[in-house]
C-alpha cells in the first residue's frame, strides 16, 4: 500500500478523472468511494459510512480489494454508465430506491408530482391512486409512505421495470401498495381511482438537446414519444377519464415546451381547473386537472 491509495488521494486523483464525464466529479468520487468502503451493505437504506467519514478518517487507506473494485467501477464511469447505475440506487424524496437499465433514474424535478399530490390527499381520507408507468415505484412509493391510508397502484408496461418496484416496495415495508402489467389503464376497472400521477416519455426522438449519457444508458421506452414527445401524454389525457372517479385529480410531468399543447389536451378532454407549476429551474414541468361531472365517461350533462 501507499500514500497514494488513502481516502484523501483518492479523492484528489478520482477528481481529476472523472472531469471529462462528470456535471460534478469531486460528488461523483465521494459517492464511489463511499460505495466502494460500504460495499457489504449496499441494499440496505443507511450505510455505515457518510459523507463526513471521507474528511474525518482522510488517511485511511483502501484494501487491494476495495482498490480492484473502485478501479473497475471508474472505468465504468468513464465509458458513461450512469453514477445511479453503477451504485445500484437513486435517492429520491425521503426514500433510497433500486435502479437499473431496466428504469428510468427518478430526477429531483418529478418530486413536484409527489408535493402536488400530497397537497390534493387528505390524511384521515381512504384514497386510491395510480401512478401510471411507475418504473421503479418511485413516485407512488414516495406517497404511500407519507399516507397509510392511501391504496397506491403502480402500472408499467414492462415486466423488469416491476420487478424492481416490488424489490423497493419489500425493502422499504410499503403495504398499501400494489403493482401491475398494463399498457396505461388497460388492467384498471373504470372509475376505481381518486388521483392519477404520470411522469410519461415525453422527449421527441430527434431531439439534440438529450444528454448523450440518457440517451446511451437510460431505458428509451421511458423517455422516448412519438408526435414530438406528446403521443403518450395525448393517451394518458384521453383514458385517464374512463378510470377517473367525477372530480379527480390527473397530475402530469411534461416536457419545459409542452405546457401549452397539454394544456389544449387537457380542454379537448373535459377537464376543469387546469393548473400549471415550474420546476427548480424555473422551467414549466407540471400540469393538474380536474374531471367534472359532464364528462362523456359519466353519462351526465348540464
Amino acid at each position: 500500500m501507499s500514500d497514494g491509495n488513502t481516502i484523501s488521494a483518492l479523492l484528489g486523483q478520482l477528481s481529476r478523472q472523472l472531469q471529462k464525464i462528470a456535471v460534478n466529479p469531486l460528488e461523483d468520487a465521494q459517492r464511489l468511494l463511499l460505495h466502494v468502503l460500504n460495499h457489504a451493505a449496499i441494499e440496505e437504506t443507511a450505510q455505515p459510512h457518510n459523507r463526513a467519514f471521507l474528511y474525518t478518517h482522510p488517511d485511511t487507506l483502501l484494501t487491494a480489494e476495495q482498490l480492484h473494485l473502485l478501479q473497475d467501477l471508474i472505468a465504468q464511469r468513464l465509458r458513461g454508465k450512469p453514477l445511479e447505475y453503477i451504485l445500484g440506487y437513486q435517492d429520491f424524496w425521503d426514500i433510497r430506491l433500486l435502479v437499473n437499465e431496466h428504469t428510468l433514474i427518478p430526477r429531483p424535478e418529478t418530486e413536484l408530482l409527489v408535493e402536488h399530490a400530497l397537497n390534493k390527499l387528505k390524511m384521515d381520507q381512504n384514497v386510491i391512486i395510480a401512478d401510471a408507468g411507475c418504473g421503479s415505484g418511485a413516485i407512488m412509493l414516495a406517497i404511500a409512505r407519507q399516507c397509510p391510508r392511501v391504496l397506491a397502484i403502480g402500472v408499467d408496461s414492462n415486466s423488469q421495470a416491476l420487478a424492481i418496484a416490488r424489490q423497493n416496495a419489500r425493502r422499504l415495508e410499503i403495504k398499501n401498495c400494489a403493482l401491475l402489467q398494463s399498457n396505461w389503464f388497460s388492467a384498471l376497472k373504470p372509475h376505481c381511482l381518486d388521483i392519477v400521477i404520470a411522469n410519461p416519455p415525453y422527449i421527441d426522438r430527434h431531439d439534440p438537446m438529450v444528454d448523450k449519457q440518457v440517451k446511451d444508458f437510460e431505458p428509451h421506452q421511458a423517455l422516448f414519444s412519438p408526435n414530438q414527445g406528446l403521443a403518450d401524454l395525448q393517451q394518458i389525457i384521453q383514458d385517464a377519464p374512463r378510470v377517473l372517479r367525477p372530480e379527480g385529480w390527473l397530475l402530469l410531468e411534461h416536457g419545459y415546451q409542452q405546457q401549452q399543447a397539454v394544456k389544449q389536451l387537457l380542454r379537448q378532454n373535459h377537464f376543469i381547473h387546469i393548473q400549471h407549476y415550474r420546476d427548480l429551474n424555473d422551467l414549466p414541468r407540471i400540469s393538474l386537472a380536474q374531471t367534472c361531472a359532464t364528462d362523456k365517461y359519466f353519462g351526465k350533462s348540464e
